[in-house]
C-alpha cells in the first residue's frame, strides 16, 4: 500500500553549500496533532527548537511520520522502527529533490537529531541508511536522545514492575500498534483485565492505572516473561534497534532518571555496539535528568555534537 506522507522543509537564506539534517519529533498524540512539523505551529518542536537549527545553517527535513499531516486518516505506527525510518528516508529523498529543483548546493554532509519517539527514530533511520541506503546518503553523525531502543528489554521491565508507572498509556499505545502492524490481531481481553479492556475499546487513550499488575492481565505478562507468547515477543524484537554496528560517529543522550523511557536503554545500546567494534559511538548521561528536564540539555548538547563534523 502506498501511502502519501509529507513533513516540514526549513531552508536557511544563505549561498553556501548546506548541510542536510534529518530531525525526528518526539510523541504526539492524536488529539495534539496539530504539532506535527508541516503545520509549522507555535506549539511545536520544529517552530522553536528546529528553527533555530535552520538558521545556522543547516537544510532541515522534518518528517511528519506516517498518521500525521497528510497521512492523518492512517492511524500512526507509534515506536514502529520500520514505518519510521522508512517515512524519515523518504522525506530525505525529497529535501534533495527539492534542493536540486531549487539550485540549493547541498555538502553531502548528512545529520540525524531526534528525542523521545524521535530519539527510537533517529537510530532506527541511522541504521538504514547504513545498512540499505548507504549509497544515497552517508551518515556524517548522529545524535538520538532518550528512545527506546532496547523493546524486548523494556517490555520485561514493564511487565515485572510492582513500581507506579505514570506512563502507562502511552505503552499501551505501543502494544496497540504491535498487536495491528504485525497482524496479531488478539482481542483487548487478552491483554487487559476489566474493567480497563472495555474502557479501552471506547477509548484507546483513555486513563489507566499506573500499576503493570493491576491493568496487564496475568497471562500476557507471564507469556512475555517468559518468552513463550512467540507472536509479541517477535513484535519487541523487531524493534529492538540496540545491538547493530554503526560506522559514522554517533551519541546517545539520556537522563539518568528517566522514569518514562529508562536509562538502560541508551546504556545497552552504548554496550552492545561497542561490543560489535562500534569506535565512534559515545554515551551521553544526562546526570540527574527525566525525560522531560532533560529535553532542552538534549538539544543544545547534541547540536555541539553534530557542529564538530559541520
Amino acid at each position: 500500500m502506498s501511502i502519501v506522507a509529507s513533513g516540514a522543509l526549513l531552508v536557511p537564506v544563505t549561498t553556501q553549500a548546506l548541510p542536510l539534517l534529518s530531525y525526528q519529533h518526539g510523541t504526539i498524540r492524536p488529539d495534539d496533532e496539530a504539532r506535527a512539523p508541516s503545520y509549522y505551529s507555535q506549539s511545536s518542536e520544529v517552530w522553536s527548537a528546529v528553527s533555530v537549527l535552520a538558521s545556522t545553517g543547516y537544510l532541515v527535513s522534518a518528517p511528519d511520520y506516517i498518521g500525521y499531516g497528510a497521512s492523518k486518516a492512517v492511524p500512526h505506527p507509534y515506536e514502529h522502527a520500520a514505518s519510521l525510518a522508512s517515512a524519515s528516508l523518504d522525506m530525505l529523498r525529497a529535501a534533495r529533490e527539492f534542493a536540486a529543483k531549487e539550485k540549493l548546493v547541498l555538502n553531502q554532509k548528512n545529520f540525524l537529531l531526534g528525542y523521545s519517539e524521535g530519539g527510537f527514530a533517529t537510530l532506527a533511520l541511522h541504521k538504514l541508511l547504513e545498512e540499505k541506503a548507504a549509497t544515497e546518503f552517508s551518515v556524517t553523525a548522529s545524535a538520538p536522545g532518550a528512545g527506546a531502543y532496547h523493546k524486548s528489554a523494556f517490555a520485561d521491565y514493564i511487565l515485572q514492575s510492582d513500581k507506579p508507572l505514570s506512563f502507562l498509556s502511552t505503552y499501551v499505545w505501543v502494544l496497540d500498534t504491535y498487536n495491528r502492524v504485525y497482524g496479531i490481531n488478539r482481542p483487548l481481553p487478552f491483554y487487559y483485565n476489566q474493567p480497563w479492556a472495555a474502557q479501552l475499546q471506547a477509548n484507546p487513550f483513555g486513563e489507566v492505572p499506573d500499576q503493570a499488575k493491576e491493568l496487564f492481565t496475568a497471562t500476557f505478562r507471564q507469556g512475555i516473561l517468559s518468552k513463550t507468547d512467540q507472536p509479541m515477543t517477535a513484535a519487541f524484537r523487531a524493534n529492538d534497534i540496540h545491538d547493530w554496528q554503526p560506522k559514522a560517529p554517533l551519541a546517545l543522550f539520556h537522563g539518568t532518571a528517566d522514569d518514562y523511557v529508562p536509562f538502560f536503554n541508551s546504556e545497552d545500546a552504548y554496550k552492545a555496539m561497542r561490543a560489535r567494534g562500534a569506535t565512534q559511538v559515545e554515551l551521553r548521561p544526562i546526570q540527574g535528568g527525566n525525560h522531560f528536564s532533560s529535553a532542552t540539555t538534549y538539544t543544545l548538547q547534541a547540536f555541539a555534537f553534530i557542529s564538530q563534523y559541520y
